[in-house]
């Protein structure tokens, strides 16, 4: 389940920061692009946030609320082609 896929993510992740000393590996989270499965990536970030916050070796990007609008909905200026985060949510 998500725990359990979240939790090797954030194993690995530590391992090659260890790995490459780096001071901290940066993770960002999962875009909730596609409706069907929002909430399962809403409910996987939530978990993966509380591991990498745990973890010395990892930081968080902390911007996944900044993908929504108002209205729990996806952006659609990040919209790309239905399926895909368009590059201007870097702007």
């Amino acid at each position: 389940g998500i725990r359990r896929t979240a939790g090797i993510f954030v194993d690995v992740a530590s391992r090659v920061a260890k790995a490459k000393r780096y001071a901290r590996a940066l993770v960002h989270p999962v875009a909730p692009v596609l409706d069907a499965t929002r909430d399962m990536v809403i409910n996987y970030n939530k978990t993966l946030k509380r591991l990498v916050d745990a973890s010395p070796d990892l930081v968080w990007l902390d911007f996944f609320d900044g993908f929504f609008d108002g209205g729990g909905g996806f952006r659609a200026d990040f919209e790309l082609d239905g399926t895909h985060l368009h590059p201007r949510y870097l702007d």
